[in-house]
């Protein structure tokens, strides 16, 4: 784990999702309650478990909003995985109020912009 500024990182690698995140959750150990967003990257051998990887981290770390992706290689500081099955976890402690998740979006964004309309004209840019 290394402390990237204001952001938590940790990443492993296992044969399977729960010995890569479980060997996370031992690295991640400087989590506070400003921790409020998680991202993760897991390589293609974990694409089908990223629900179940990002529901295990909400439920250990206590950060309650995770985004994530799939790639076929994931970089982590000082490490790249390319043909492993590995993940990569950052938390960033962000103010609740200075983002939103939404997906689903495939072709109007109008709707979601309006819904996000009042809040969009209220918050100032987040500069970490």
């Amino acid at each position: 784990m290394t402390d990237q500024g204001k952001f938590i990182v940790a990443h492993a690698n296992g044969p399977s999702w729960q010995e890569a995140a479980g060997a996370i959750i031992r690295e991640l150990q400087s989590i506070g309650t400003e921790h409020r967003l998680g991202f993760l990257y897991v390589t293609d051998a974990f694409a089908n478990s990223l629900k179940e990887i990002s529901v295990f981290l909400r439920q250990t770390t206590g950060v309650p909003h995770w985004v994530g992706t799939v790639g076929f290689g994931i970089c982590a500081p000082g490490k790249e995985y390319f043909g492993d099955a590995a993940m990569v976890v950052m938390i960033a402690p962000i103010p609740e109020d200075a983002f939103r998740l939404f997906n689903g979006i495939r072709d109007d964004v109008g709707a979601t912009i309006a819904d996000l309309s009042d809040w969009l004209g209220d918050v100032p840019p987040l500069i970490v």
